[in-house]
């Protein structure tokens, strides 16, 4: 982040984007080697699907593991649990909304905000905030719209939002 703040506590996260994304995101511009490989062996079987005259090759049939992963960096496992989980809700659910657009889709803690975080995302010269107990709600409470500006902002949920 370019600023910092005194607010300490939990943090709605609002989804403003103009639109809802269906399906599975396109990572290609992401710094994420489990994910681009696991598109690209999807992509494999799809054509090889495809191409096929007689058989057919079911997704459900298909099976991603992480190879080795008592020896990989944990960068690396942490990534591909975030695939595993993003692929099993699209799975579960494809014709929902995989991003959504003027929502609130969780919370988290805002637990400190630190100059100097030891993380590969961590850019030089920002405010890195330190964040824990990350939740995505089940039921995101939606056409929330944010007030026009960036940054910190109240909204008083409704309590059966808190899925």
């Amino acid at each position: 982040m370019s600023y910092k703040t005194e607010f300490r506590g939990t943090i709605y996260i609002h989804s403003s984007g103009r639109y809802s994304i269906t399906g599975m995101p396109d990572f290609r511009g992401l710094p994420v080697p489990v994910i681009h490989e696991f598109n690209e062996q999807m992509n494999k079987i799809e054509e090889l699907a495809r191409k096929a005259k007689y058989i057919n090759i079911p997704e459900q049939g298909v099976r991603i593991v992480l190879k080795n992963e008592d020896r990989q960096d944990a960068r690396v496992v942490r990534e591909y649990d975030f695939l595993a989980r993003v692929y099993a809700y699209y799975r579960r659910y494809p014709d929902e909304p995989f991003f959504l657009s003027n929502a609130i889709i969780g919370r988290v803690e805002l637990d400190d905000i630190t100059h100097h975080a030891h993380s590969p995302w961590a850019r030089e010269d920002y405010f890195h905030w330190v964040l824990k107990n990350a939740k995505l709600f089940r039921h995101p409470i939606r056409s929330v719209r944010d007030p026009g500006r960036r940054g910190i902002w109240e909204y008083e949920i409704p309590d059966a939002g808190l899925g």
